[in-house]
């Protein structure tokens, strides 16, 4: 990734991390040693990789300059870069009035110090170092009420329009979707951008009302929507694991806390059904007559509410009793479980019956709703802790016949199979379960995933006032190929090697040009001294192919390449057309910006994560031009499974399952396709680099062979130690192919 570089002596260490973490915090990628180089780390190594992508190398030279060998070593490197190579920008901030060395001498920008740090920063930013980074791009682009038809990326963009929701959104592959639709209950899994809360609006009744490609009407179904959070139990003070576990609570106490977020949660569930009521009637989506709301809310109070409690008129006031018993509740749970005083709960009388009931008396009043099919749309399962996640089973176990419920979450997120009533939620039997990942390398899902995406733009282009165009019309791909015909042919001839080349025949040849064709115009892009080129993405599908299965991806690609070709201006003619260099640009401004925001947008591990994938994908690079015959290795196989559950590979495991809930990895379900080659390999676990970060990190998308790694390869990848050296030794064996890698491996075996 193209980043800024802080060259400093030892002793200024204080500058460079001051500096580091204020480019930082205005979004700009930053390397320094203080960062990233520990004892033991390689040096050389880093240097080599840190200034070979700078764009700018920022040196803070003073007095300490003069004895500070490697940061010697890094002026000297990057001054001979910007004369020779012209690639990156120099800039000198002197810390004290030491003399520079004449070639440093118009580099000069400022004096740093205390009392010019902040004039000094604000001009370095807006003078010398790139202003349009990747995410400040995609933000431009992105900008609410933009003239981009493909601005709106979120479910809550829509909140304002739902017709724009009902219409953009509701997908016409019913393959996955269909089961949303039944009484079964179901667990909608995907990674972030999957389209998870965009599918479970699709079916609010304020949308459905809306939607044209579904023969559903609100007589059939009724379905209203909860985003789920811990709720009150925010204020309880109590710590958890990871995985959703309270620490150092006794069985007495978790009761009593399981129980309040089972009361708070009815009492949402029917804020919910309330809400979608009132929003019905205000449209006319529905009739409710004056008396008969009074009616309704008259019986429904005397079932939430105390025997003492003032009598609700309309839904408007019942809402508010809601909203104060959910005050009470988060009283109770501070001063229970901080202040530890002896309180009584302020309600303790709801639970999954008492919700059939109200919904009992919403189809017994509202003839409308009489058989309707009542949808319980739970979004956000990731966020509940275990002991609230149980609640949630028991409504899937128990609801049906009465309610059905269909809940979004991440894929990872820890599963259980624990309810309230003691039975446990059995898959099939009780749920269903839907992956939102639609996989590429699967032609059957990979036309439904096209005809989904087709849809979508279509709507959005609809939405804006637009005239529509064909996918492949408003995507085109770029004419001509990309290198000549006999570039290649000579590429994969130096792939194949000269002597055996020779021995084939013609019609070997063209077999061979037409099998190893991707790989050789990669090794033509990115291997060839003095490159320098990019390698050409466009065209609706290798666009949707490059989303790896993930609607986000796929949107936020298009949505670019639009304020890429026409700027915050609509078009001046129609039918609209995106250039396809707009469409390779796009690519490569969201495949940096996902991969630098995971610094920012995951929690805790974020920048570990990133580093892990940039190493990852340098491994994949180096095999991609350097191996013989298996260079489009995408696949990563995990030899050693079964070792991710042992205690030396915890945080491996957790950055796995991480990866893949971000969006990151993607994981293949079962058995992976391919058995090993050899009966005496273990079965491996596969996981993919998602592609939309094939483009930043310059290895190919189309994963024809694998890459194997031993648990132990990517531990000592995590480590901060071992990093480099792991690299290295894991690019040097995959460059030297499986059959040597097999054989080194048997040398290890016999030695130990």
């Amino acid at each position: 990734m193209n980043h800024i570089f802080i060259s400093h002596a030892g002793p200024d260490s204080q500058w460079a991390k001051r500096l580091d973490e204020d480019l930082r915090n205005v979004g700009h990628e930053v390397r320094v040693d203080l960062r990233e180089l520990k004892l033991g780390s390689n040096s050389i190594a880093f240097m080599n990789e840190a200034l070979g992508d700078a764009h700018t190398v920022i040196i803070l030279y003073s007095v300490h300059t003069r004895d500070a060998k490697w940061q010697t070593r890094e002026i000297d490197s990057a001054t001979w870069q910007e004369i020779d190579q012209g690639k990156i920008r120099l800039v000198v901030l002197r810390l004290d009035n030491t003399p520079v060395p004449p070639l440093l001498g118009p580099k000069i920008f400022a004096t740093l110090n205390e009392d010019s740090y902040r004039d000094v920063f604000e001009r370095l930013c807006s003078e010398l170092i790139p202003s349009e980074t990747p995410s400040r791009i995609t933000s431009l682009a992105f900008q609410e009420g933009s003239p981009n038809p493909f601005w709106r990326l979120r479910a809550e963009y829509f909140d304002e329009i739902p017709m724009l929701l009902a219409e953009t959104f509701s997908p016409p592959a019913a393959e996955k979707i269909g089961t949303l639709e039944e009484m079964r209950p179901c667990f909608l899994e995907g990674s972030r951008g999957t389209g998870k809360t965009m599918l479970l609006m699709s079916l609010r009744a304020r949308n459905l009302v809306l939607r044209k490609n579904t023969k559903k009407t609100l007589r059939e179904l009724f379905g209203f929507y909860v985003r789920l959070t811990r709720g009150a139990f925010c204020n309880a003070g109590l710590l958890a694991t990871p995985d959703g576990r309270l620490q150092d609570v006794d069985k007495p106490t978790l009761a009593q806390i399981t129980d309040t977020f089972s009361q708070e949660f009815f009492i949402t569930l029917i804020e919910s059904v309330l809400n979608e009521l009132a929003y019905c009637k205000r449209h006319q989506h529905i009739s409710l007559s004056n008396p008969v709301e009074a009616a309704l809310v008259r019986e429904v109070h005397a079932i939430i509410a105390s025997a003492d409690s003032n009598s609700a008129s309309d839904l408007q006031s019942l809402l508010d009793y809601c909203a104060q018993t959910h005050r009470r509740i988060a009283e109770f749970t501070k001063r229970r479980f901080i202040y530890r005083e002896s309180v009584i709960a302020p309600i303790a009388t709801l639970d999954l019956d008492a919700f059939k009931r109200v919904i009992a008396v919403v189809k017994k009043l509202l003839p409308e709703l009489a058989s309707a099919q009542f949808v319980l749309l739970l979004d956000e399962y990731e966020n509940l802790l275990e002991h609230q996640r149980v609640v949630i089973n028991d409504i899937v176990k128990l609801g049906t016949p009465d309610l059905s419920t269909k809940i979004a979450k991440k894929v990872g997120t820890t599963d259980s199979s624990e309810t309230l009533s003691g039975q446990e939620l059995q898959e099939l039997h009780d749920y269903n379960r839907v992956l939102l990942i639609y996989s590429v390398d699967d032609d059957r899902e990979f036309a439904n995933y096209r005809q989904l995406l087709g849809s979508i733009l279509t709507k959005a282009l609809r939405g804006s006032s637009a005239q529509p165009s064909k996918p492949e019309d408003l995507l085109p791909e770029f004419d001509g190929p990309e290198f000549p015909e006999r570039s290649i042919v000579a590429e994969v001839q130096a792939m194949v090697g000269r002597d055996a080349w020779r021995a084939l025949t013609e019609t070997q040849h063209e077999e061979k040009v037409n099998y190893y064709r991707h790989a050789a115009i990669f090794r033509l892009t990115y291997g060839k001294p003095g490159g320098g080129r990019e390698k050409r993405y466009a065209g609706f599908k290798e666009l949707a192919f490059l989303s790896s299965g993930v609607i986000r991806y796929f949107q936020e690609v298009v949505g670019m390449a639009y304020y890429l070709q026409f700027g915050t201006s609509a078009p001046d003619s129609y039918p609209v057309r995106i250039e396809p260099e707009h469409q390779k640009r796009a690519v490569y401004i969201i495949s940096e910006h996902n991969l630098s925001a995971l610094s920012r947008n995951v929690e805790k591990h974020g920048e570990r994560l990133k580093y892990l994938l940039l190493d990852l994908g340098d491994c994949l690079r180096y095999k991609l031009l350097r191996h013989a015959s298996e260079p489009e290795a995408g696949r990563l196989a995990i030899t050693d499974p079964q070792k991710l559950t042992s205690e030396s590979c915890v945080e491996l495991r957790d950055f796995l399952t991480l990866g893949v809930r971000e969006g990151v990895f993607q994981l293949g379900l079962g058995r992976p396709g391919m058995r090993p080659k050899h009966s005496s390999d273990p079965q491996p676990v596969e996981f993919n680099i998602c592609r939309i970060f094939c483009a930043a990190l310059q290895f190919s998308p189309r994963f024809r062979w694998k890459s194997t790694f031993a648990c132990r390869d990517l531990v000592d990848l995590l480590s901060e130690d071992r990093r480099a050296s792991a690299k290295k030794r894991l690019i040097d064996r995959l460059v030297r192919g499986r059959a040597e890698e097999r054989q080194s491996r048997l040398g290890l075996d016999q030695v130990s």
